[in-house]
């Protein structure tokens, strides 16, 4: 009965220990990258990127507010 109580434990052993070593090679990966120069963290690319959609698209509403403007502004005359 014992030997199966082995069987049982060395999967979730051998699991932690190969998730806990993935976990830490990630994170020393994570930290020497953004020690380098010039490399900002992802989150921060992200944040970048959503703000300059966010003026394209704010300055495209802008243009097709003046376009229907004029065009509201011709069928009127």
């Amino acid at each position: 009965m014992s030997k199966n109580n082995t069987e049982n434990i060395a999967p979730v052993v051998v699991g932690a220990v190969c998730g806990f070593s993935l976990g830490w090679i990630a994170r020393q990966y994570n930290t020497k990258r953004l020690k380098l120069e010039g490399n900002k963290p992802l989150f921060d690319t992200l944040k970048s990127f959503e703000r300059k959609v966010y003026a394209d698209g704010f300055r495209r509403a802008g243009q097709l507010k003046g376009i229907k403007q004029d065009i509201h502004d011709k069928v009127a005359e």
